[in-house]
């Protein structure tokens, strides 16, 4: 529909309107085990939660909220509690842990959002979940699976309630679709559960706000099973305090995430190290600093502690600059790698003694890229065989699929040394047969395109 069609756009306005239902789910659980039995329970911190004045602090209750719009929020051109195109309404629950005795966490899942029967071009979405505590209002923060907010014990203490808000948007896209749904006066329902968890250190969610705690510092402060979570950038750009060959190690423990929640690190080529068995880094970017070298790798997956090896360590959801293994075995699921045309080398790079499966994601090659991929071996010993030196073995590089653009630069380093992937899947924009795994079929697309399945 054309903008300017002032009678249709009148009409997608008073074609209002539909109800807007909450479905709440509130739970707790204490992380307190068997092991507090009855004669420290004398000893035992509190734990009491109530969700909108009722205790949930051993049980999960459903709650009904109505959504409704908020000063300096939504339009007022809309009746309490309906949405219209342009308009946003906010659902909220309050959760009160007077009486507690730890710090908790806020978990907060937002479900799919259930727009039956509206036409698929209108824009109805979650846009962000804050929490307010002691009339101080911030972002939770995103994970994979939802939300989180950290309120500390100072606050807990205090009996400081937290006011947990939803804003959910009817985008004003100028459409046919938002006048029909209107006349429909259909309903919309967002479910959204809150948990409420005792914090603890191992969960990890940090907040880089102080410039003297290093990302080094944080993640050793990440237990076991750990999250850590990111709320802004973080740029290391002195080359005095992070050269490039210091190899700063940002150490994690097994088990642990790297939650970029859509921030990026920026530092020196070379200048950070990641290591950590099961170490899951996501949702965020990567970009390395150019060295002397000019090389510009955002991630370096490298344990330096002789033949130790960090296995299973995943990388999804991430943009970056280039990756660079040693001693590493890892998966990369819906990873972009784009290289600058002021970098050399490759898109990634694995070091003697790594494993690489490449299971998704966007590989992109710079002016200045010597091969889009490099893998090197060892000179005394084939694939999947001991070494000499007693290291671990090397499992080799796999490619089940992803698009590869080189760009007219080498796919792969073949020279002494090196070894080229094993491809199972994916799109290529050069004729990669010599690498086809053995039962799969390739095929010529166009003279740009190849496809392996």
């Amino acid at each position: 529909m054309n903008k300017g069609s002032t009678r249709v756009k009148n009409k997608i306005f008073l074609a209002i309107i539909c109800a807007l239902l909450v479905g709440i789910v509130g739970t707790t659980y204490s992380r307190y085990t068997s092991s507090a039995t009855a004669v420290a329970s004398a000893n035992m911190a509190k734990w009491n939660i109530e969700l909108n004045g009722e205790n949930i602090s051993s049980e999960s209750k459903n709650f009904n909220v109505t959504a409704v719009k908020k000063t300096g929020v939504s339009n007022n051109n809309v009746v309490d509690g309906k949405i219209a195109p342009g308009q946003t309404l906010v659902a909220s629950v309050e959760v009160d842990p007077t009486g507690s005795e730890v710090a908790v966490d806020y978990l907060i899942n937002v479900g799919q959002i259930q727009t039956q029967g509206f036409d698929t071009d209108s824009e109805i979405s979650l846009s962000k979940v804050v929490c307010t505590v002691d009339g101080v209002t911030s972002e939770a923060v995103k994970t994979g699976d939802g939300y989180i907010f950290y309120e500390d014990l100072t606050n807990v203490l205090a009996g400081n309630k937290a006011l947990v808000e939803a804003y959910v948007e009817w985008t004003d896209s100028d459409n046919a679709a938002d006048t029909a749904n209107g006349n429909a006066a259909l309903s919309i329902v967002v479910p959204m559960q809150v948990t409420v968890r005792q914090h603890l250190a191992s969960d990890g969610i940090a907040t880089y706000s102080d410039s003297s705690k290093t990302l080094m510092v944080m993640s050793s402060e990440i237990q076991e099973n750990g999250t850590l979570v990111l709320n802004e950038d973080i740029t290391y750009d002195d080359y005095e305090e992070y050269p490039t060959s210091s190899g700063n190690v940002v150490s994690f423990e097994d088990n642990a995430v790297f939650d970029l929640s859509g921030n990026t690190v920026t530092a020196p080529n070379g200048a950070l190290h990641y290591t950590g068995n099961n170490l899951t880094i996501e949702n965020g970017s990567f970009n390395g600093l150019i060295s002397s070298a000019s090389g510009r790798y955002g991630i370096h997956l490298w344990n330096d502690e002789g033949s130790s090896v960090s296995t299973g360590v995943v990388v999804q959801n991430v943009s970056t600059t280039g990756i660079n293994l040693y001693n590493t075995e890892v998966t990369l699921k819906n990873v972009t790698v784009t290289m600058p045309d002021d970098a050399k080398f490759y898109t990634v790079y694995g070091n003697v003694y790594s494993t690489i499966t490449i299971e998704s994601g966007t590989y992109t090659a710079g002016n200045n890229t010597t091969a889009l991929f490099g893998y090197a071996g060892t000179d005394s010993t084939e694939v999947g065989n001991a070494t000499a030196d007693g290291k671990n073995p090397v499992d080799g590089f796999k490619i089940y699929g992803g698009t590869f653009n080189t760009n007219g630069k080498p796919f792969c380093l073949t020279s002494s040394g090196h070894i080229p992937p094993v491809i199972y899947g994916g799109t290529f924009d050069c004729d990669v047969t010599a690498y086809v795994a053995e039962g799969h079929n390739i095929t010529k697309v166009d003279d740009t395109t190849w496809v392996v399945e």
